[in-house]
Parts: structure tokens; sequence; C-alpha cells
């Protein structure tokens, strides 16, 4: 079980806590990344707030910018 360094006190109280966060890690994770992804893409105003103001991850917003670039050219 994890303990904290240089203390005794154990980060989860027992295994059973510690299973729980990696079902939660390994389960539930993805799929709320994908939700995320799914509201935050569908509106411009949201990306502009969640992801080129706020998380600034380069490898996203590069990605947007590709497919706004793509829209551009092919549909107009």
């Amino acid at each position: 079980m994890s303990k904290s360094l240089g203390s005794s006190l154990r980060l989860y109280p027992t295994k059973d806590v510690l299973d729980l966060e990696i079902s939660f890690d390994r389960d539930l994770a993805p799929l709320a990344m994908t939700i995320f992804y799914y509201v935050v893409f569908s509106s411009r105003a949201l990306e502009e707030k969640y992801i080129f103001k706020a998380i600034r991850l380069e490898r996203v917003r590069t990605v947007i910018l590709i497919f706004d670039l793509i829209e551009f050219f092919f549909f107009f």
C-alpha cells in the first residue's frame, strides 16, 4: 500500500480504497476525457475558455487549428 515519503501515514487507508482509485483511473478517466472533449470541442467559446486560455496543451491547440484550417479550405 502507498505511504507518504518520510511518514508512516498511508495515502490510502485500505487496499480496497487503492483498488478503487486504480479502477477509476483505468475505467473512468478515458470516458471523462472523451466527454470533456466532446463538450468543449462543440463550442468555439468553450474551446477558447478551456483549451486556449486554461489548459495550454500545445498538441490539442495544434489539432484545433489544423481542423479549423481544413474546414476553412474545404468547406468554404
